[in-house]
């Protein structure tokens, strides 16, 4: 799922990064 997401995040921009940031964390959290 880890390299999933990397790939998925290197395509986003980086605001949309950011926001997929702050969702994993929450989900972590």
């Amino acid at each position: 799922m880890s390299d999933d997401l990397k790939t998925t995040l290197s395509g986003c921009p980086a605001a949309e990064v950011m926001v997929m940031e702050s969702m994993l964390d929450e989900a972590s959290g």
